[in-house]
């Protein structure tokens, strides 16, 4: 059975763990080359020895997506690794510690806004200057840049100017022949929402359905990403695409105020 991936080149940010450590192993299952990368330098480089252990083809890089120039490195390296790049999956991101338009210190805002949104443009700024004709760019936003989000608006900002820029250049990257979707996350059971470090990636078709508008795992968020980044999403490009497990499908159930007596 041929492998989907088999023979291209694959970045993913944030592999460390959550959605980008599952999506590296999925992208290894399926014949890719992987560059793992992260800040957590010390776990990617046991994302990365776990993969080479299964027989695929991976390195670990440290990266501060906020930072030009580890943008930039990274890909170089992966072009020098693989000899070329045919996918990246831009996922790295940054919750932080929640923020307020009351809060006199706004150092969390900018390195909310500096992770996610310029991480954003720049990773897609280095990628497109490597990647070959035919490839895909998917980058991971949130359900929190298509509504408010009251106890962290530099988060909702940032996603939601993350859909702007990926709509922005989905046309520019198709002169190139370079496709780029979102895709939007509810609720995940990652690290990054305080939940649980998964291990365990069981075969696509062996995937349950979560409870309606309940938490997701990794790898849902993983296959959604290995799909916009595979040919049979070929028409698919400029979009920002919802997987919430059905959070963001209608208004939750509201109490009425009780009537006064």
């Amino acid at each position: 059975m041929s492998k989907e991936f088999a023979g291209k080149s694959v970045i993913v940010t944030g592999a460390a763990s959550g959605i980008g450590k599952a999506a590296a192993y999925r992208f290894a299952d399926e014949g890719a080359k992987v560059c793992v990368a992260d800040l957590n330098i010390a776990g990617a480089e046991t994302v990365a020895q776990a993969l080479k252990d299964k027989g695929a083809e991976a390195f670990a890089t440290k990266v501060d997506v906020s930072v030009k120039d580890d943008n930039d490195r990274m890909v170089a390296e992966t072009v020098a690794a693989f000899g070329g790049l045919d996918a990246a999956f831009l996922n790295a991101g940054y919750y932080g510690p929640g923020t307020s338009f009351f809060d006199e210190d706004v150092t969390a805002f900018d390195r909310i806004i500096a992770i996610n949104l310029r991480g954003c443009f720049l990773g897609i700024r280095a990628v497109a200057k490597a990647i070959r004709s035919g490839g895909a760019i998917v980058v991971t936003g949130s359900t929190g840049g298509i509504m408010g989000l009251g106890i962290n608006p530099a988060y909702s900002a940032s996603k939601h100017g993350l859909i702007g820029l990926v709509r922005s250049a989905a046309e520019p990257l198709a002169e190139r022949g370079v496709r780029i979707n979102a895709i939007l996350p509810g609720g995940v059971n990652t690290p990054l929402n305080f939940g649980e470090m998964v291990d365990t990636y069981y075969p696509p078709e062996e995937l349950k359905m979560p409870p309606f508008r309940g938490y997701g795992e990794s790898q849902h968020i993983a296959e959604f990403a290995l799909f916009l980044a595979s040919p049979r999403a070929a028409f698919i490009n400029g979009g920002a695409h919802v997987a919430d497990g059905g959070l963001t499908s209608s208004f939750a159930a509201v109490m009425p105020a009780t009537a006064p007596t």
